[in-house]
């Protein structure tokens, strides 16, 4: 068993790595020498009915649904556990710490996955285990306690630039692209958040939408935003609630269906990864740049932690340059 096992390291290191493999073939049988190396049982011992991974599952989502979790997190939360307990092919409760180090290292090394996926999964599989150790009292222990977070590159993505916001904003055919683009714009709103608006949210230049964790919060509409949102009101002739309807049907529209408008203004005016998320974080930086205080950007965007808005803003050097000037100069 041991040499098996040296060959397949020996094996998955070549794929990699340029080394001695002779030299690296010792080492590891020196250091094997000193264990025991059996395989890892993988049958599995029934629990009953109240404790079938089906059933915590579904306890642990009802308990996420009833503290304000939204339909797309729980369907998240079921995905990803569903495929990780299907992956380790063990009891819930017995499953163990390297069971999920082994499983998380799987999904980025084979399956490819970023580390920012796999960080989020490890979150998923911690709120869980958490639920399942303290609240179900089926397990003494959270695995994931031992397991630390993975690290995530974070990276700074690209908003628009002024002269790009108005090569789009010439681009726009119709009434209901010039409101979705100045909306998008003018709010900082998420995609979800944009296609969910009524109607009858919209009171003269406010609007409110429900973010994530069905939390509301107000909006500001400017000039640009206002004129386009009443050029294409009165274009309406439908009783829809729904500021941008489906069409033949009294739901909203979709973000996928927003995603290919705002993709294809994008495409005439010649601009790459045109997306909704991308005109949040163009909103926000250009709030900042024009003086608006990092916590008040932070609330008009919605988020709870001051560190979330930082990786949103786009700041240029020559934008830190006029800052440093401004509140650093003598």
């Amino acid at each position: 068993m041991k040499d098996e096992l040296i060959r397949k390291i020996l094996v998955e290191l070549n794929k990699n790595f340029q080394f001695d493999i002779y030299e690296v073939e010792s080492i590891l049988t020196f250091i094997f020498g000193e264990y025991e190396v059996t395989k890892k049982e993988t049958s599995i011992v029934p629990l009953s009915d109240s404790e079938s991974s089906g059933v915590l599952l579904q306890n642990f989502l009802l308990t996420k649904m009833t503290s304000g979790r939204s339909k797309k997190t729980l369907q998240y939360y079921k995905l990803v556990l569903t495929n990780a307990f299907t992956k380790i092919n063990k009891n819930v409760v017995d499953i163990t710490s390297d069971d999920i180090k082994y499983y998380l290292a799987e999904k980025q090394y084979v399956d490819g996955v970023t580390s920012v996926t796999a960080n989020n999964e490890r979150r998923v599989l911690n709120s869980f285990f958490e639920w399942l150790c303290v609240d179900a009292e089926k397990i003494p222990k959270n695995p994931i306690k031992k397991i630390e977070n993975i690290k995530e590159k974070k990276s700074q993505k690209k908003a628009f630039t002024e002269f790009e916001v108005e090569r789009m904003r010439l681009c726009c055919k119709t009434p209901k692209e010039k409101a979705i683009f100045e909306l998008l714009l003018s709010t900082a709103c998420r995609a979800s958040e944009l296609v969910s608006i009524r109607i009858d949210s919209i009171k003269g230049d406010c609007v409110t939408v429900l973010g994530k964790g069905n939390k509301e919060r107000l909006v500001i509409l400017n000039a640009r935003s206002q004129i386009a949102l009443k050029t294409y009101l009165d274009t309406r002739s439908d009783t829809n609630p729904y500021l941008f309807p489906m069409k033949s049907s009294t739901n909203c529209m979709s973000t996928s269906n927003l995603q290919r408008i705002v993709k294809e203004i994008g495409k005439r005016a010649d601009i790459e990864n045109v997306h909704p998320h991308r005109f949040r974080r163009t909103a926000a930086t250009m709030a900042l740049k024009h003086g608006m205080p990092v916590e008040q950007v932070s609330k008009m965007l919605g988020h709870s932690q001051l560190t979330t808005t930082q990786i949103y803003l786009d700041l240029s050097e020559d934008m830190l340059r006029e800052a440093h000037r401004k509140y650093l100069g003598g």
